[in-house]
């Protein structure tokens, strides 16, 4: 089995966020975005969300308490993307806004012939809840884990995805690091925070490898 991403997002939760400010003419005005991107869609921008979105993948949406940068399918080197800078630049624009904390997720798959059975076998005893008599037909496994300052929320279920337009099963994986910004500097902490994106892709990827057995 290998790993492969859908997608990854950053979060950013705080008091105040503005909305009406995200538009594709700030983005590129203040540097945030090259000029040259092009829009997927048509941009919104009201008072309660907004949302540009790019062909290339990213998209920006914000609401009165987070904003959220997202690349779908992720293209070329993993080390390459620019998700997590994308945040800072836009949460550098607004020092002022109040930052609270801050999630990286991950959202990926692994192909896999009978995941629901394969997930059974792997983390489920045998025993009278799944027997001859009351066999089980999925199971879902939700691990947390402290690490190096955040709290990663790991999820595992068995389901399909869409390859080349022809649905396959596979493992479902997601991954949370949550990250509280608890100093008197949040837009500091969560530069730093946010600079370890590589290395929270780097773990996700080996939690993979070591919950699924890839290593074995």
């Amino acid at each position: 089995m290998e790993l492969e991403l859908l997608n990854t997002s950053v979060v950013v939760t705080a008091q105040g966020h503005n909305p009406t400010i995200l538009h594709p003419a700030f983005l590129s005005s203040q540097g945030i975005v090259p000029d040259d991107w092009q829009l997927a869609d048509s941009p919104l921008c009201t008072p309660a969300f907004s949302l540009a979105k790019y062909e290339n993948g990213i998209t920006f949406n914000v609401e009165s308490n987070r904003f959220v940068v997202t690349e779908e399918k992720p293209a070329g080197a993993p080390e390459d993307s620019k998700i997590a800078e994308l945040a800072i630049l836009y949460a550098k624009k607004l020092p002022h806004v109040r930052y609270k904390a801050t999630g990286v997720n991950f959202n990926g798959f692994c192909l896999c012939e009978a995941p629901e059975q394969f997930l059974i076998a792997r983390f489920l005893r045998e025993g009278p809840w799944n027997d001859d008599a009351q066999p089980m037909k999925a199971i879902g496994s939700r691990f947390l884990y402290d690490i190096e300052g955040a709290v990663l929320r790991f999820g595992l279920d068995g389901g399909q995805v869409n390859r080349e337009g022809e649905p396959e099963p596979a493992i479902l994986v997601n991954g949370n690091f949550h990250a509280e910004l608890l100093t008197e500097k949040p837009l500091e902490e969560l530069e730093e925070v946010l600079s370890r994106w590589s290395d929270r892709r780097d773990q996700f990827a080996k939690m993979c490898k070591m919950i699924l057995g890839m290593e074995q």
